[in-house]
């Protein structure tokens, strides 16, 4: 252990100041900016600024002088008693592998020796012996219970495969649900063994395409009960199953569950613009509950602004390439801006038609909604622009009705 006080050359005493002034005159002799090339004195020159920095820090020193007195004397200690019990070994006399004979009676007290005889040789082959014995044992025990294992394996294989193939000619006959059950069983207990989730996945596929067809020739139920058993058993979850059941109840009347259905995929795809039209066209014209779709459109339009913000910045208005936006969006204002209509929301109806005419712009229908809502709001004069420029692009309704309202 290094001495800081010898390396600077002061006494264990030495005040602050003094450990400061030696620190510095070594440091200007070993600095290596004065001793350029030298290891010597670079390491030196280390040494010495390690040791002030433990030297300078009284909480360092303090715990250093504890260190530096208990350890030393407890490595004086530890010499004195290393050479107090240390004994010179004697080195071993006896051949290697040879039998200990020890004496007893008149000879206690003399040292045994090692002999090599006939009983050396005997105690040998009885160790031996009893080694490859045991050894016989213990791998004759494991190849048995090896066998029974591998047995026990074959016996049950046989019986999952029989249990398939009757699974197999269940599904045949009709009972669907029953025979999935046995096969998913299968495929969940005995994950390494492919052939049960392909069966499982054979008979899903062809109740998907029992499904479809059921549901091309309007037999909806049929479609309905064979979807289901395909949203139970099918791993992972497919949200098309889930979409393709809310057609289903759709098409039958059931929009309540039909709107159920498309809610929990929304849950799981929570950025599906085109999902929430849907759901709020079925709030809005099956269900009869236009504040309940207005507020999917509400989601809707805070997705379609959340997704321009992302990619433009939030002066999207400015720099988004218009005929590139899909006409989902379209859709969504002109949706919106009919609902508002119909809800007196005169003047969130012309904020909907707005953006419905930014993003398509040689469209007819957003002008004369808005022109509807500016006369609604009594602003004729906004009206008569909206129903100049649907006159403009062709519409003969918008030129009578500026010739009916509008005098220039």
């Amino acid at each position: 252990m290094l001495n800081y006080y010898e390396l600077l050359g002061v006494s264990s005493t030495a005040s602050a100041d003094d450990i400061k002034k030696a620190y510095k005159k070594l440091a200007v002799i070993h600095h290596p900016d004065k001793n350029a090339g030298d290891t010597k004195a670079e390491e030196k020159f280390k040494k010495i600024n390690e040791a002030y920095q433990v030297l300078s820090d009284p909480e360092k020193r303090s715990h250093y002088d504890l260190v530096l007195e208990y350890g030393h004397l407890a490595y004086t200690a530890f010499e004195q008693t290393q050479q107090q019990y240390q004994r010179p070994r004697r080195p071993p006399v006896y051949p290697k592998y040879a039998r200990y004979k020890s004496y007893t009676g008149t000879d206690f007290g003399r040292h045994g020796e090692y002999q090599i005889d006939r009983k050396y040789f005997r105690d040998l082959f009885l160790s031996l012996g009893l080694f490859v014995l045991l050894s016989g044992f213990f791998l004759g025990f494991y190849w048995l219970h090896d066998y029974v294992s591998q047995r026990e394996i074959i016996r049950i294989r046989e019986q999952n495969i029989a249990k398939l193939v009757a699974a197999e000619d269940i599904f045949a006959e009709g009972r669907y649900r029953e025979a999935l059950e046995e096969v998913a069983s299968l495929a969940i207990r005995i994950p390494s063994e492919e052939r049960y989730a392909q069966t499982r996945d054979r008979m899903l596929n062809y109740l998907r395409n029992q499904a479809r067809e059921h549901f091309n020739r309007g037999d909806y139920q049929e479609a309905t009960d064979k979807y289901v058993l395909v949203k139970d058993f099918e791993r992972p979850m497919n949200l098309n199953t889930w979409y393709q059941i809310a057609m289903c109840q759709y098409k039958m009347g059931e929009y309540r569950n039909a709107v159920h259905a498309l809610d929990y995929i929304l849950i799981r795809d929570r950025n599906n613009i085109s999902l929430l039209l849907e759901i709020a066209g079925i709030y809005d014209h099956s269900l009869n509950e236009p504040e309940k779709a207005l507020q999917y459109y509400d989601d809707a339009k805070t997705l379609f602004k959340r997704f321009q913000a992302t990619s433009y910045g939030e002066a999207f208005e400015l720099v988004m390439p218009v005929d590139k936006a899909p006409d989902i969006y379209f859709e969504l204002f002109m949706k919106r801006a009919d609902l508002n209509s119909r809800l007196q929301n005169n003047k969130e109806a012309v904020t909907d038609c707005n953006w419905a005419i930014f993003l398509r712009p040689s469209r007819l229908a957003p002008y004369l909604l808005r022109a509807r809502m500016h006369l609604a709001l009594q602003e004729v004069g906004r009206a008569c622009e909206d129903w100049q420029q649907a006159a403009d692009l062709g519409s003969q309704e918008a030129a009578d009705l500026l010739k009916k309202n509008c005098a220039f």
